[in-house]
């Protein structure tokens, strides 16, 4: 059966990323990159607040000791509620040059894994770091131009990572104890796919979700990298993916209206919206980060 999702919040957002399940609020965030926008929708109310954080997001995740951790595009911070003034803090080795931080999530053991990206979108120069608790950053990896969807296998012994503009999904050993990454190995190449793997997240199954971008579906892959299923999207740009929702259930999937021209908008109206749908399997909750 192929399944469809279904536009929950109409929010017309530029570029929308970075769902994140709030289990203790039964609610769901994710950002407006483009228009500096935290959004938050309620369930089951379907009360829909959002907040003008006054810069660009690349990432969040929550904080075990409340708030968000959020990636800006130039610094690190914590924000201690929605909306909240930033509070900055920068690591020692951060350089972060013509790049920029993009997409991020915390492993099994609440560490914070976020990659950064080509300002220009040009040349290979992000980085992929952990943050631990202590707020110390380690160098994993190097060599990406756009840095997307990292997420972990449901034992944490596996980090799948995107490069969007290289086309390519890469696999890493991880040990859930130290932290410590095997060098990467590709899992999946895109070439031959309709659009671009983006944001990303593994269900309890150990199946991996790829919103691809310019392709109009959210793919599950297995473990070894082989097409399980897909689920179709109503408008040409799906950017990232969670599980959420009661019985976590629930695929939420933001979209995007970057570069959409007057006649794409009007051929697609619900694009730039937030979309659900019920995925056929349970997901995991993230872990906050912990530090």
């Amino acid at each position: 059966m192929i399944r469809t999702a279904e536009c929950v919040v109409d929010c017309k957002d530029v570029l929308g990323e970075s769902p994140v399940w709030h289990a203790a609020e039964s609610a769901l965030y994710w950002i407006d990159v483009a228009q500096t926008l935290l959004h938050r929708l309620e369930l089951p109310s379907g009360r829909h607040d959002q907040w003008n954080v006054g810069k660009p997001i690349g990432s969040f995740v929550l904080r075990s000791k409340g708030g968000f951790l959020v990636a800006y595009r130039n610094a690190l911070a914590f924000m201690d509620e929605p909306g909240a003034p930033p509070r900055p803090f920068s690591p020692a080795g951060l350089t972060l040059g013509e790049s920029r931080f993009n997409d991020g999530k915390c492993d099994r053991q609440g560490r914070f894994w976020v990659g950064t990206m080509d300002r220009n979108v040009k040349g290979p120069i992000g980085h992929l770091y952990r943050l631990d608790a202590d707020l110390s950053l380690h160098v994993i990896d190097h060599g990406f131009i756009i840095s997307n969807g990292p997420c972990f296998s449901p034992d944490g012994g596996t980090l799948y990572f995107n490069d969007s503009r290289q086309q390519v999904t890469w696999r890493y050993a991880i040990d859930p104890i130290s932290g410590q990454a095997s060098p990467r190995g590709r899992l999946i190449s895109w070439e031959n796919f309709t659009g671009r793997p983006d944001g990303a997240t593994v269900d309890a199954e150990g199946g991996l979700w790829v919103a691809e971008v310019h392709g109009r579906r959210i793919v599950r892959f297995t473990p070894d990298g082989q097409v399980d299923r897909a689920i179709e999207v109503p408008c040409e740009r799906p950017t990232s993916v969670c599980f959420g929702g009661p019985d976590m259930r629930t695929l939420f999937i933001t979209t995007s209206t970057l570069t959409l021209n007057e006649h794409d908008l009007q051929r697609e109206p619900l694009t730039g919206g937030l979309f659900a749908v019920d995925a056929g399997v349970r997901g995991l909750a993230e872990a906050p980060f912990c530090g």
